[in-house]
């Protein structure tokens, strides 16, 4: 997944789109 992407999308949104069930930020760095 682009950084610029994920940067312009709430962390809602990306759990979602990812389905996840806890949003971890570090996970995607």
């Amino acid at each position: 997944m682009c950084g610029r992407y994920a940067a312009s999308r709430k962390p809602e949104d990306l759990t979602g789109l990812f389905g996840v069930e806890k949003w971890e930020p570090t996970e995607t760095l």
